[in-house]
């Protein structure tokens, strides 16, 4: 599973198999317990952290790029819509016998 989009599990420390705990890790791709010290696993569980948070940020920010887009559209379809209305109306009146 990919973590963008927010995808997998949200307290995972390990982006492969979304483990939730480093030595708890059942793939063997998180760090190990044989870290030269616990400082350096957890700087490197936080730089971890930091990579995904950002992914997910840029995943939010294009959606949001998205939905944007899709309403700007949606917006000129309905200033078109308001322009034939408004056209006919005129229409209408000046063809009605008075």
């Amino acid at each position: 599973m990919s973590p963008i989009g927010g995808l997998g599990n949200p307290n995972a420390v390990c982006c492969n198999c979304w483990c939730e705990e480093v030595r708890k890790c059942v793939m063997g791709c998180c760090l190990s317990e044989s870290s030269s010290d616990d400082d350096d696993s957890e700087y490197e569980l936080l730089k971890q952290k930091i990579r995904r948070t950002k992914k997910r940020i840029v995943a939010m920010k294009s959606d949001q790029m998205y939905q944007a887009t899709q309403i700007h559209k949606m917006s000129k379809i309905i200033d078109d819509l308001k322009m034939i209305i408004d056209a006919l109306k005129r229409k209408c009146s000046t063809s009605s016998p008075a």
